[in-house]
């Protein structure tokens, strides 16, 4: 894909920094939903998964809801995380075909899973974007989009490997000093399994503000990403307005490439002139190059003048 993914982290990073406080609110209130989930577990194990399960797709939504309004008008709305809890079961029953057939997948070895997991990775974009999308026709939209994108969307992935790393070792850490003791004296002790189960279960609590802050964050670049995969598949014909409920007059104008540079998600267009590539101003805004000579032809004016 033709896309800068340096300019489009540091894009969202900015709205993010600038949004601060939308942000902070949103996340705390994700935190306390999931403390409250690992709470459950603690008590009883299965209870807590089948909470997490049925509020997880339903989350993941309004988390892309409000991160795609973000994204598209570099302001944050706290109506909109709140406005998909309105269909609450709707996007349970949407996670629970989402999983089923990742399910399925997975049952020919774990490689058809994770090519299926990324062809599907757009599934909650789309219900996001279009509340009244149905949730097994946005599943073949998502597969539709992504088809010939997926190596691209794991190269993506592999980006945040670093994040990944950082927040398994806050983890580990954290863990360390709950138990307060080397893991060798502890395996001697015979107590190494229940005293890890408890710090484990502490450390999570304790990180999971940052690791809500990471899934911010990474959705927004995915936010990024969808628009511009979204953009693709409409000029390409391979999917149509109304399945992202486009209809009428903003069916036939539908976000352009100056579009998705003005979002910070282009650097080149996928034009032979080389006037339409993107920089960055002086403000941060992501302006078109404009070339002079194009210029003077498309107003008829010349040098003379």
């Amino acid at each position: 894909m033709n896309y800068d993914r340096v300019l489009i982290k540091r894009n969202v990073k900015k709205m993010l920094k600038e949004n601060w406080q939308a942000v902070l609110f949103v996340v705390l209130l994700v935190s306390a939903v999931q403390i409250a989930i690992e709470i459950v577990m603690t008590q009883n194990q299965m209870g807590g998964e089948f909470l997490g399960f049925i509020v997880k797709m339903p989350i993941d939504v309004a988390v892309c809801s409000f991160l795609m309004w973000m994204t598209k008008n570099r302001e944050a709305r706290t109506s909109d995380f709140f406005e998909p809890f309105s269909r609450f079961f709707k996007y349970v029953l949407a996670g629970v075909w989402y999983c089923l057939w990742i399910f399925l997948w997975s049952l020919l070895l774990i490689i058809p899973g994770i090519v299926k997991a990324y062809a599907y990775m757009m599934y909650p974009y789309i219900l996001a974007d279009d509340p009244d999308a149905d949730i097994v026709d946005a599943l073949r939209t998502s597969k539709k989009m992504t088809n010939g994108y997926k190596v691209d969307l794991f190269a993506l992935s592999l980006t945040f490997f670093g994040w990944y790393l950082l927040l398994f070792l806050m983890i580990m850490g954290v863990t360390m000093l709950v138990v307060g003791q080397s893991p060798l004296e502890l395996m001697n002790e015979g107590v190494l399994d229940l005293l890890l189960d408890r710090a484990s279960v502490i450390a999570d609590i304790v990180t999971i503000p940052f690791s809500v802050l990471l899934s911010c964050y990474i959705t927004g670049v995915y936010s990024q990403v969808f628009e511009l995969l979204k953009t693709k598949a409409l000029a390409d014909g391979v999917c149509v307005p109304e399945e992202f409920g486009m209809t009428g007059e903003e069916a036939e104008v539908f976000t352009d490439e100056k579009q998705l540079g003005d979002m910070g998600i282009l650097y080149q267009n996928n034009i032979e002139d080389d006037s339409d590539i993107y920089y960055e101003s002086v403000d941060g805004e992501i302006l078109p190059e404009v070339d002079e000579k194009s210029e003077d032809k498309e107003t008829g004016q010349g040098e003379d003048d």
